[in-house]
């Protein structure tokens, strides 16, 4: 008995040390367990009493209509920003173009005075519209509309003209220009229109061998003419056509011609001009484009003063200097030109002489 005890004594002596081991663990862990789950506790109830700072003055307010986009602002911005891109263009291209506008502006480089500025007429528009519709019927402005601001210019160049062509050798008049489509023939025809209302004999010829048409203006044929008589087939007299007006008569340009240059160099031509100084106070002649043909250089020659007619914005100044070198190059009195196809505006700063 006293061995076995022995044996138990010493059996206990060696487990203790385990168990107070795993005591003191045990111990250590549920002291640090504890505190954490006390943190964790402080922690929530300090972010549950905490009092925010944000405060709600006004509820939101719900717009009855569309914020964005702003329709009619956009609309307004972008129609004023088309206008002047529109006007900005404008004045670029009539700065790369070069075109001649201002009547002063050809006085002052060429030294030639400019007698008259026509403004485009809302009416001849409407006369040509109805001479396509009906070839028979005369187009003439002068004489279906004689208070047109375009026939009062040409009233106005009749008393220029009264006053330079008392200078002049004869009774000639040239009307020519730089181009086609500048308005020669219309001046031709509404200043003999003119003239022959102030008591005045006058005859118009259309000297355009090449393609003349001054005889619709009057509602007449162009043939036989000019060149019938330049040819010897027809005799002055017979070619000659009366008009509605009284002391107004038109030689049209007749039949078309091979060589209409060397038809107006011949004698017979000059024999012609002088037969109607005889029979006519003024006689116009309604030459072909300038720098196209040399027609109206010839025409010109025998011309004791000519017109230059030039078109608003259509000519440069380069352009419109060759004009008059090559009629003075060819000995043409040059008396004048005449601008035409203005608006209201380019003729208010050039009112016209007389």
């Amino acid at each position: 008995m006293h061995v076995r005890f022995g044996e138990e004594k010493q059996g206990n002596s060696s487990t203790t040390p385990c168990f107070l081991l795993y005591s003191r663990d045990v111990e250590v862990t549920t002291k640090l367990y504890t505190e954490l789950l006390k943190s964790s506790q402080e922690l929530r109830v300090a972010k549950a009493s905490s009092v925010s700072n944000v405060q709600i003055i006004d509820p939101a307010l719900t717009s009855s209509e569309a914020v964005k986009p702003r329709k009619a602002q956009i609309l307004l911005i972008a129609l004023l920003a088309g206008l002047f891109i529109a006007i900005l263009s404008v004045f670029i291209r009539r700065a790369l173009e070069l075109s001649v506008y201002d009547p002063n502006q050809i006085e002052a480089r060429l030294g030639i005075p400019v007698f008259v500025t026509l403004p485009n007429s809302k009416a001849q528009r409407r006369l040509k519209r109805l001479k396509k519709k009906n070839s028979d019927d005369v187009s003439l402005l002068a004489a279906i509309q004689p208070n047109d601001p375009a026939v009062e210019g040409l009233r106005s160049l009749r008393s220029t003209l009264n006053h330079v062509l008392t200078q002049v050798p004869n009774r000639l008049l040239l009307v020519t220009g730089p181009k086609s489509g500048v308005g020669t023939s219309f001046v031709a025809a509404n200043l003999g229109v003119v003239l022959a209302s102030g008591g005045d004999r006058v005859c118009i010829i259309d000297a355009d061998l090449r393609n003349g048409r001054l005889n619709q203006h009057f509602g007449k044929k162009s043939d036989p003419g000019l060149t019938e008589i330049l040819l010897g087939n027809l005799t002055l007299n017979d070619a000659l056509q009366k008009t509605s007006l009284d002391h107004l008569h038109l030689l049209p340009a007749g039949g078309s011609a091979e060589n209409p240059a060397e038809l107006l160099m011949k004698k017979r031509f000059a024999k012609v001009l002088d037969t109607m100084q005889t029979h006519y106070d003024r006689v116009i002649l309604d030459s072909p484009p300038l720098l196209e043909v040399a027609d109206a250089v010839i025409l010109g020659q025998h011309a004791g003063a000519a017109l230059l007619v030039v078109k608003a914005g259509e000519h440069n100044l380069s352009e419109l200097e060759h004009s008059v070198k090559r009629l003075w190059q060819g000995g043409v009195e040059l008396r004048g030109i005449v601008v035409n196809g203005t608006n209201n505006d380019q003729r208010d700063k050039h009112h016209p002489r007389g």
